[in-house]
This record gives C-alpha cells, sequence and structure tokens, in this order.
C-alpha cells in the first residue's frame, strides 16, 4: 500500500477524536507535506505546512521544538517551490526559535542552519552561505557525534570555498566527507558520491590530474545512477590529456555509462562540447592550461549544489 494510502487512513482514524489526537494530526501533516514534494507537489507541500503554522502555534506556543521544525519544514518546502523571499523569512524564524531555546547545536536547529546557507548560495550570497555553512559546522563538530549531516556541511563548505580559489582548505573538507559519508550513508550515498565529485574538482583545480583521475575512475565504479559530475570530469581530464581534444570529447560522450543512463543529457553535453557550445566548452578551454600553478574549474550542478538536509516528520 503506498504510503500517502496509509497516511490517509491514520488521519481518518485521528478525526475520529481530533481534540485527543491533535498533536498527531499536527505532525501527520508534516508527513502529508513530504509526500506531496516526493510526488511533484511542491506548491501542495507549502500549502499544507502553512496551513499547519497557526494550529500549532497555538497548541505549542511560538518558543517550542516543534514549532521550529515545522518552520524548518515549511522553509524547506518553499525552497523547493521556488519561493526563495519566503524560506529565508521562515528559516530566520525558525533559527530564532532555536536561539530562544538555547537549542542551536541540536540537530533540527543545525538542519535549519544548513538549509538557510544552501538557500543564500542559490541567490548568490556566497559570503552569506559561507558564514552560515562554518557556524553550522563549529556547532555540529563541537556538540554532535560524527554523522551523515556532518558529511553533509563539510561538503557544502568545501565546494562553498573552492570558486574563490581555496582548494587546499576545501580538499581535506571534502576528503573527511568521504570519509563520514561512507562510514555513516554508505559507499555509494548521494553523500558520498557528491562529496567525491568536489575531491575531484578540488584535486584538478590543484593540477593533480593523476589523483583526479583515479578518483573519476572510483565515482564511475561506484555510481549507480546518472550523475552529471561523471561526464564533466572525464571531459575535463580528456581535454588535459595529449590525445586530439574533439576526437576524444566525442568518444567520452559517446561511452561514458552515465550518457547511456540520461541520453538527454548526452545530447545536452554534445551541444555544449560542440563549436560555440558555452559555458562547458570554456570551462574545458580553461582546463587544457594544465601546466598553470591554479586551473579555473566549471562546477556542475551535481558537484557544486549544496545538499539541504531532510525535513523533520516530527519527534
Amino acid at each position: 500500500m503506498r504510503a500517502s494510502e496509509l497516511l490517509a487512513q491514520a488521519q481518518l482514524w485521528w478525526r475520529r477524536e481530533p481534540e485527543r489526537f491533535r498533536n498527531r494530526l499536527l505532525e501527520s501533516r508534516l508527513v502529508e507535506a513530504q509526500i506531496a514534494r516526493a510526488q511533484g507537489r511542491p506548491e501542495d507541500s507549502v500549502r499544507i505546512l502553512a496551513a499547519s503554522l497557526p494550529e500549532r502555534v497555538r497548541l505549542s506556543g511560538e518558543l517550542h521544538v516543534d514549532t521550529g521544525i515545522l518552520l524548518n519544514n515549511l522553509a524547506t518546502a518553499r525552497y523547493h517551490a521556488g519561493q526563495l523571499k519566503a524560506a529565508r523569512v521562515d528559516f530566520e524564524h525558525a533559527w530564532a526559535i532555536w536561539q530562544g531555546l538555547n537549542a542551536q547545536a541540536t540537530g533540527d536547529a543545525l538542519n535549519t542552519l544548513n538549509n538557510w546557507a544552501a538557500l543564500e548560495l542559490r541567490e548568490g550570497h556566497a559570503a552569506e552561505a559561507e558564514r552560515l555553512f562554518r557556524e553550522a559546522l563549529a556547532l555540529r563538530r563541537a556538540h554532535l557525534p560524527p554523522s551523515a549531516a556532518l558529511a553533509a556541511l563539510q561538503n557544502n563548505l568545501g565546494k562553498m570555498v573552492l570558486p574563490r580559489g581555496a582548494a587546499e582548505e576545501a580538499l581535506p573538507l571534502l576528503q573527511g566527507a568521504v570519509v563520514l559519508g561512507e562510514q555513516y550513508a554508505g559507499p555509494a550515498s548521494q553523500h558520498t558520491l557528491s562529496a567525491m565529485a568536489g575531491v575531484g574538482e578540488a584535486q584538478i583545480t590543484l593540477g593533480r590530474m593523476d589523483e583526479a583521475r583515479l578518483t573519476l575512475a572510483d565515482l564511475e565504479a561506484r555510481a549507480q545512477w546518472p550523475l552529471p559530475a561523471l561526464l564533466l570530469f572525464t571531459l575535463v581530464l580528456v581535454a588535459c590529456s595529449d590525445k586530439p581534444a574533439e576526437p576524444a570529447i566525442a568518444g567520452a560522450v559517446a561511452t561514458n555509462k552515465t550518457v547511456a543512463a540520461a541520453p538527454a543529457d548526452a545530447k545536452a553535453v554534445a551541444a555544449a562540447t560542440a563549436p560555440g557550445g558555452g559555458r562547458l566548452r570554456r570551462g574545458l578551454k580553461a582546463f587544457r592550461r594544465c601546466s598553470a600553478s591554479s586551473i579555473s574549474s566549471t562546477r556542475s550542478s551535481t558537484s557544486s549544489a549544496a545538499t539541504l538536509s531532510a525535513a523533520s516528520s516530527g519527534r
């Protein structure tokens, strides 16, 4: 039976005695919103959570853990629905609640901080995003045990500092994220593979092409779904080799297993590597200057995107 059907049955039962099960019904709305977003209905997810907020405040009060959780989930839903200004307001509100509760070092609070930083990064506010990622990382390291969430934070911060030329700082952060991801999420998890993509990007930026090739091979062996970063790194490394560039790039596009699984991506990459092909081609041209001490890097969406923490479904 589908999750939505099971949830509907539970809600029907609780509505028989709504006052008795008031909190259960409110908590179920968090799950209902997650299901809506998973089904490709982000606006419905926002609507469900926004409608639940006044009731949550009436039941629990403004300064309460459950109110903070709901606000974080609402902000995250708005983020995915593209309602970024409203999402920022909700993240700020949630963070004020965690501060008021002196709960900044809890997992729920740090999810808020990480997600807020991801929003700032998406909006192009790099300095603010880096400040928030650093604050979240410092709090998590100081107060919570190692986890997949720590891997995500290190991954996000490492990729945050790469574009401003801090690859030497980024590389150990990303390598540590790989180790944490392997231990707490699995060797082929999104946490691990995303961090490995960041390691490869840092190695390329530092001109460590042999190490980057090993990272690419390891990443290819682990990936179980289309990963655009794989194709990007393949193209970059081919462009930095001694082979004639255009035939080698065409061969990489034709044989890369990401392309085999995602022909639409292959078409887009082929267009990008054709004459006049745009951003990726400009990036490849920069990467051909492999003897330079610092190599400019083009970032794929998989490699550079921040990872949002999963929304809480309640306690």
